[in-house]
Formats: structure tokens, C-alpha cells, sequence
């Protein structure tokens, strides 16, 4: 079965984010509990610095 131009992009973004490891393990092991450990998740920063894409 071929790829999707969606499957391509969601590869080619999983492999060129780079840092804040951190904060996507802590966003990995709150989407992944059985309970979530909060509520709401207040991401902050200036325009362009990746926000969209970390989500």
C-alpha cells in the first residue's frame, strides 16, 4: 500500500522537531495515563517558535 502526502508529512515532522524533550515527555505521558494528571496544558511563547507544532 502507498503512503499519503499525510503520512509523508506526519514522518518528515516526527523526525526534524528537534529540543524541548522535556516538555513532549510530559505531553506524551499526559495523553497516554488512564487518568489525566491535569486539565488544561497553557502553552506560551513568542510567534514562530513552534508552538502549533509541538501540539
Amino acid at each position: 500500500m502507498s503512503r499519503t502526502i499525510s503520512d509523508r508529512l506526519s514522518e518528515v515532522a516526527g523526525t526534524s522537531f528537534v529540543g524541548r524533550q522535556r516538555e513532549l515527555a510530559v505531553l506524551r505521558s499526559a495523553i497516554e495515563a488512564a487518568e489525566l494528571p491535569f486539565v488544561v496544558a497553557f502553552i506560551h511563547g513568542l510567534g514562530g517558535i513552534g508552538k502549533t507544532r509541538l501540539l
